[in-house]
């Protein structure tokens, strides 16, 4: 039997608590970035981060071993205290689900 070789796309959108409008364009460029690094950390490829100052757009290549739902709770529990400490932004969180 021949190799098999897939990579699952999606669209992924998230907002903050309470849509705060907090992600500045200095501010959301380093959670891009935060965000780019950890799905490479997860064998995933960002192909497209963006959004506006209360909301986030990440277009993922996702590999089918890693539930969708498992990724975006690691990229969320990871970017909020990021977002809250290094970018001074008290009490920052995503909205849940």
């Amino acid at each position: 039997m021949s190799a098999v070789y897939s990579r699952l796309h999606v669209h992924l959108v998230w907002a903050t608590k309470e849509r705060r409008r907090v992600l500045d364009l200095p501010r959301a460029r380093r959670v891009h970035g935060l965000l780019d690094r950890l799905c490479r950390d997860r064998d995933c490829l960002a192909l497209a981060i963006g959004g506006v100052d209360d909301h986030v757009h990440l277009l993922v290549g996702l590999r089918p071993a890693l539930a969708v739902s498992d990724l975006v709770r690691e990229l969320k529990v990871a970017t909020s205290p990021f977002t809250a400490r290094r970018l001074g932004v008290d009490g920052f969180a995503w909205q849940a689900g």
